[in-house]
């Protein structure tokens, strides 16, 4: 997204999601937005692993567990640049399962991995 200001679908599925990731990745925008927040910086996987492959199904899927660091990423006032005050026992490493699925890309019938899905499991 390059204006977060402004959620939309197509460049996130321009980027690979798809299925309720879209939705939820345009609720989050939203929320910063209605909040007056941004995020700056950078967030880091850790890890990924196979968790389940099923590459013969109809359309193939893939769920992997990850470990996602945003330990370099703060909320930020928009009004002032200000950091928002976190609450103490917010980890900043997390871990996720995320499903993708072999799809086509919305509006092409060419196919790519899309991620579809996403859980978080706890601490990493």
């Amino acid at each position: 997204m390059n204006d977060p200001t402004k959620p939309s679908r197509k460049p996130l599925e321009a980027a690979g999601l798809a299925g309720t990731w879209v939705t939820a990745a345009i609720d989050d925008a939203r929320s910063l937005r209605t909040n007056g927040w941004y995020r700056a910086g950078g967030v880091e996987v850790r890890s990924v692993k196979p968790e389940m492959v099923d590459l013969d199904a109809p359309q193939p899927e893939v769920t992997l567990a990850t470990c996602v660091d945003s330990s370099a990423t703060t909320l930020h006032f928009q009004k002032d640049r200000k950091v928002v005050p976190v609450g103490p026992g917010t980890s900043r490493r997390n871990s996720f399962t995320a499903k993708v699925v072999y799809a086509p890309r919305v509006g092409t019938t060419a196919k790519a991995w899309l991620v579809v899905e996403e859980k978080a499991i706890g601490k990493c």
